[in-house]
């Protein structure tokens, strides 16, 4: 029986659950403290390799799985990320008095937290889920 190939689909240089759970921390940590020029690349930078696999077709299926639980992980971490930025011009405009609100801070830290648990997940489901998928494809 032929083996699947997890270098081709697994970035992380270490396919198991910590490897892809760091690598999934790095990208929460950057997008939620990115401080919008980071956050925003990480947004769009996500996309590529969806947009890569839905055009070869190749193995999208096995994003489906884990991706169910990642991106929504991203887009929290991503809304996170932005509201400081975001309070921080308001601010800067007058718009507002203070640069941080309570509840500003309270939305923050709920993404930020809900993203985590999330990610969290998506690596769980990447290497349990996913990885009998692609074996069983192979």
């Amino acid at each position: 029986m032929e083996t699947f190939d997890y270098s081709l689909y697994f970035l992380p240089s270490d396919p198991s659950f910590f490897g892809i759970l760091s690598n999934n921390l790095v990208v929460y940590a950057t997008t939620v403290l990115g401080f919008g020029l980071v956050t925003l690349a990480n947004l769009f930078l996500a996309g590529i390799p969806l947009g890569v696999e839905l055009v070869h077709n190749d193995f999208v299926w096995l994003i489906i799985p884990h991706g169910i639980f990642e991106f929504p992980a991203l887009w929290f971490a991503g809304a996170a990320g932005l509201r400081i930025p975001s309070d921080l011009a308001r601010y800067l405009q007058r718009e507002t008095d203070r640069v941080l609100t309570p509840s500003g801070i309270r939305m923050v830290v709920r993404y930020a937290l809900l993203s985590l648990v999330l990610f969290g997940v998506a690596g769980l489901v990447e290497t349990t889920v996913t990885r009998w998928l692609a074996e069983w494809a192979t």
